[in-house]
């Protein structure tokens, strides 16, 4: 039998990074099919599946739709009072696990009165989808600045399975355009939008973080004051415990630039956003590190480095924006946010390395697949979990089990990650690109729908608001390859166990020690042969690879 290392060696070599019952190569991409439900949106922001197969359709401007993906048709279901102002708008939708019983969903967007501010407010819909406007129940506001200058106002919602809600929430400070510290991080305690150690580095201010938080129930003709124990409750774990001085117990992951897309994993449980980075397009000796895009993953609370560190904490050096002179390399492991900003602690957690970074050109990044561009904007969509008990036969195949779908919004760049047992990154393989016939233009976000095809929203191909009105569409991606065997749900594997080894053609196999019985799969996940304690051996002669499961006591 093969060492545990030669199975895993075989597996990779193979294509199949020990990670499920998949294909050994890549579909290829004239297997997918894209149709345009609806063109000419204008500002579309995010989309949202209801538990009957209908979708919310959000714009910018505070319009919600709702579309029915069996005829494409579209119903007006709200329109909302929001600020419009530059990135500000109607950016988050999550609707509560109990959705088809209690009605409840959850919005994010901005506010100017009574104040400058992002808002996450409950709202009820009526058994048609339609959302009543007058229901709003504020459960979070923030107190943003939101002006036609300022930068980094918008965020998203994901809601997990328990009822946790997760706000990622931009760090309201704004980019270097001209100078020398153009498109480095920004730091200047003599200018407050320009020191993002006041927001994201600030452990006693919600934004430039993702917030967790548990919406408490309470009656629509309720309207309770916000905060803990009235509008939603912290659930333990958070990254400061409840009474920690100088710090905010919603927070869960700190020291972001901009989460402006964010997502729960429905199988693991872990959180993943996607953030743009600076646009600096090369070191600079003086300050630091060219400009990052990343996504990054959450498995436990934690700090991630911005403003201090950015991609694989590469960090900048501290700087007097007064004599334009850079000092001492921040060090990832002991950073102190010592602005005069700064109202939180001053001893930082240790900041945490993003799990994908990559700069405007591929020169000596560790994801080349990303290419080059004259801009990245990144961003993501849902982890695909393979679905047997889907009858589609045109849902996306089970290669592409547990793989997070990423996207560029400025490249139209669609990437898979596929993900190993402890949130690693196994693979990155480009799904998707404008040198396919590829109706997703700027790409803003993507679900996958209870069909098991993959949804797409685009921005447009104009470009910035408000330039790209009538530019956007929604549209559908499917699978038309071979469709994958559907095996019972303990037979998938998992990853490689000790149990599990791969039976290479010609190879004998032979029963570990105490063996109860076996089972042979193709790399299709078709059964070969079966083997039980005191029978003949098994089949030594084979004309493929086969995956062997032997059951132990």
């Amino acid at each position: 039998m093969m060492r545990r290392n030669d199975v895993r060696t075989l597996l990779f070599a193979a294509g199949i990074l020990a990670m499920g019952a998949q294909a050994q190569t890549q579909p290829a991409r004239t297997l997918f099919r894209t149709s345009v439900m609806l063109s000419n949106l204008s500002n579309p922001t995010q989309i949202a599946f209801m538990p009957d197969g209908r979708l919310y359709l959000l714009s910018k401007d505070g319009t919600i739709k709702i579309v029915d993906p069996k005829d494409n048709s579209t119903t007006p279901a709200a329109t909302l009072k929001v600020s419009n102002v530059r990135e500000d708008g109607l950016h988050g939708i999550a609707l509560d696990p109990d959705f088809a019983t209690n009605h409840h969903l959850y919005l994010l967007f901005g506010t100017l009165t009574p104040s400058q501010a992002n808002v996450v407010a409950r709202f009820t819909a009526q058994a048609s989808g339609v959302i009543d406007v007058n229901s709003r129940k504020d459960v979070l506001t923030v107190p943003y600045s939101i002006t036609s200058s300022d930068e980094h106002n918008t965020g998203d919602l994901a809601m997990a399975a328990n009822g946790d809600l997760y706000v990622g929430l931009a760090d309201n400070t704004n980019n270097f355009f001209s100078g020398p510290t153009l498109g480095f991080s920004p730091r200047d305690p003599a200018r407050q939008n320009f020191d993002a150690q006041r927001s994201a580095a600030n452990s006693m201010d919600l934004r430039g973080k993702v917030l967790r938080i548990h919406p408490l129930p309470f009656a629509d003709t309720e309207s309770p004051a916000q905060g803990v124990g009235t509008t939603y409750s912290v659930p333990a774990g958070n990254l400061f415990a409840p009474g920690t001085a100088k710090t905010r117990p919603e927070i869960y992951a700190m020291g972001l630039r901009h989460p402006f897309r964010v997502t729960v994993d429905a199988k693991t449980g872990w959180l993943f956003w996607a953030e743009p980075g600076p646009n600096a397009p090369a070191d600079d000796p003086n300050q630091g590190p060219r400009g990052y895009d990343e996504v990054n993953i959450a498995k436990t609370a934690g700090y991630y480095g911005w403003p201090y560190c950015v991609g694989n904490n590469f960090c900048y050096k501290s700087y007097n924006y007064s004599t334009n002179v850079g000092g001492a390399v921040y060090d990832p492991q002991s950073l102190h946010n010592t602005s005069s900003n700064n109202t939180g602690i001053t001893d930082l957690p240790p900041a945490r390395p993003a799990l994908i970074w990559y700069p405007y050109n591929s020169t000596g990044t560790a994801f080349p697949t990303f290419g080059s561009g004259t801009t990245n904007t990144s961003m993501l969509g849902q982890v695909y979990n393979f679905d047997a008990s889907i009858a589609s036969p045109n849902k996306i195949p089970r290669y592409y089990d547990h793989h997070l779908f990423i996207f560029d919004f400025a490249r139209s760049l669609i990437h898979a990650v596929q993900l190993d047992d402890t949130g690693g990154v196994a693979a990155v393989v480009r799904f998707w690109d404008q040198t396919t016939a590829n109706p997703i233009n700027n790409p803003i976000d993507m679900k996958v729908g209870p069909d098991g095809a993959l949804y797409f929203l685009g921005w447009g191909d104009n470009g910035s608001y408000p330039a790209n009105a009538g530019h956007g569409n929604l549209v559908k991606m499917d699978y038309t390859g071979p469709v994958d065997a559907v095996l019972p749900q303990d037979k998938i594997v998992a990853r490689v166990h000790s149990n599990w080894s791969l039976l290479a053609p010609g190879a004998a196999w032979h029963p570990p020690l105490h063996a109860l019985r076996a089972e042979a799969f193709d790399m299709r996940g078709r059964l070969a042969w079966s083997w039980k304690a005191g029978s003949a051996q098994a089949p030594a002669t084979v004309t493929s690879p086969l995956r062997v499961r032997a059951v132990l006591p």
